[in-house]
């Protein structure tokens, strides 16, 4: 089961996050700086996935 939840949460990253911020960086500034926007996205994106994975997919459960 944890790895529907980590593919499905590494999709929804990328998908949201990395080419969201990949979109509005290219439609306020250019397509000069794809670059830029790349490496901002990806950073964000590592952020939110070690946040999910850590907190929501790979928590310890408490012992019964």
């Amino acid at each position: 089961m944890e790895i529907i939840k980590l593919y499905a949460t590494s999709a929804i990253g990328v998908i949201l996050i990395q080419t969201g911020i990949i979109f509005l960086g290219d439609q306020l500034f250019g397509k000069k700086y794809y670059f830029i926007y790349f490496l901002v996205g990806t950073a964000i994106l590592l952020v939110y996935n070690f946040t999910v994975y850590r907190l929501v997919i790979w928590r310890k459960k408490p012992h019964k």
